[in-house]
Order: C-alpha cells, then structure tokens, then sequence
C-alpha cells in the first residue's frame, strides 16, 4: 500500500505519517510493504513499525508513481477511480484565504 501525506494524521486520529509537517513545502510517501494484520494492528493503535522494514518513507515535493496495470487510488477518502500514473507535487502559495480588514 501506498500513501501519499502531507499531515501526520488520518481524519480518524490514526498516524499515518510520523514525519509529516504541513508547513515545511514537502509530502511524505509511505510505502507499507507488508501489510498484514499484524502491521495493521500496528499502525491503528499508534505504533507505526518504522524499525521493522515493513515501511519506507519518502519525503519530497514531487514524485510519479507508474503501474503496469490501472490501480485504483482515492483522494482525501473520495474514490477517483483507476490510473497507471499518478504525478503528485506540492503547489506552493496556491491556496487563497479571504480575511477581514483590521
């Protein structure tokens, strides 16, 4: 399984990305590469097995993922169906806030 993360956090409270840090201009790639019960156990109840092999994590701005076959993938818990690529970056300053004058 793959996640792409920018915050430490499911909107479950589940830690998905101990290193995540919403300000710093990067995401993390988790990679979990056994994903057993075991592992999912783990990773529910907060201990996330970083000393174990069973996850990689990757930090960056920009990464493409490629499959041989359409992988289904969901943005945010909302399903967007099947891809065989996926290009995922940080777009730095893009989110405009309206505030109220002083």
């Amino acid at each position: 399984m793959i996640v792409i993360a920018n915050s430490q956090k499911y909107g479950t409270g589940v830690t998905i990305n101990p290193m995540g840090k919403m300000d710093d201009g990067k995401f993390e790639i988790v990679i979990i590469k056994n994903l057993d019960l075991l592992v999912f156990g783990k990773i529910v109840s907060g201990n996330m097995p970083l000393d174990t092999g069973d996850v990689e994590i990757i930090s960056t701005d920009h990464a493409t993922i490629e499959t041989d076959v359409p992988v289904h993938f969901q943005v945010d818990g909302e399903y967007c169906g099947e891809e065989t690529k996926l290009d995922i970056r940080i777009l730095k300053r893009e989110l405009k806030i309206a505030v109220p004058r002083p």
